[in-house]
């Protein structure tokens, strides 16, 4: 039998339990990490329905203490979550047009709840663990790369991409191996003028810096070059931090 038709009973029964609806969605995210659009083109309309499903895991994972979160079923939800918002975007999306927008929609409302559950959990000073925040981080920087910004409320935006930041600047600090989180947000930088907190250019710095001693070195010079060669005003940066640039160049 086809895994897709156990799975989508599994998970469409009234109670498949914790356990077998952990297994699922796990078994989805690595089957779509390996397939890719693939793994839906026989059945286009199992792929609405798990990002549905996903969508609503995860904020059924999110609904109890950071600290008590299932990082396995989080970052399943979430690999998932990244693939729709990628498949979105793909030219090889092969999904009537109806099908698509019912897709993009539901990747836009997961995003702005991850997002407006990121800036509340601040504002309430919650502390996110890193096995918690990175894979939130990631949907939503996904998200934003596509011009996602546009389409979220321009507040949410500016106090979320605040919290982004931070955490990406926290990620160099103490996850430095796990993933690199200013490549995933450099893409959206210069749509984002508007709204970037003043540390942005202290977290630009901080990337060169970082790569400096590795052989990535050139590719982050060029990169810390362009963004910052498209981004307008004064609003990103603090004058400690363009000392601290003047330094470095120097």
């Amino acid at each position: 039998m086809d895994l897709r038709i156990i799975i989508r009973r599994l998970l469409q029964s009234r109670n498949p339990g914790d356990a077998y609806r952990s297994v699922s969605f796990r078994i989805c995210a690595c089957s779509v990490d390996i397939l890719g659009w693939r793994w839906f083109q026989s059945d286009p309309d199992f792929c609405l329905l798990l990002g549905s499903l996903a969508a609503i895991e995860l904020r059924l994972l999110l609904d109890k203490h950071p600290n008590e979160v299932n990082s396995g079923d989080l970052v399943a939800c979430c690999s998932l979550a990244e693939k729709f918002i990628e498949f979105v975007e793909s030219d090889d999306l092969d999904l009537s047009e109806e099908r698509a927008t019912v897709l993009s929609r539901c990747c836009q409302e997961n995003a702005a709840f991850l997002a407006e559950y990121l800036v509340k959990g601040t504002e309430e000073q919650l502390v996110f663990p890193p096995q918690l925040l990175f894979p939130l981080y990631r949907v939503v920087c996904s998200f934003l790369a596509i011009g996602g910004a546009a389409i979220l409320d321009l507040r949410l935006v500016r106090r979320c991409v605040a919290v982004l930041i931070d955490a990406a600047i926290l990620a160099i600090e103490k996850a430095p191996d796990e993933f690199d989180p200013v490549a995933l947000l450099l893409p959206s930088l210069p749509q984002l003028t508007h709204v970037l907190p003043n540390a942005t250019l202290s977290l630009l710095l901080r990337y060169v810096k970082q790569k400096w001693p590795t052989s990535e070195r050139a590719d982050a010079v060029d990169d810390f070059v362009d963004v910052v060669a498209k981004m307008n005003g004064r609003g990103w940066l603090q004058q400690k931090d363009v000392v601290e640039l003047a330094e470095f160049v120097e």
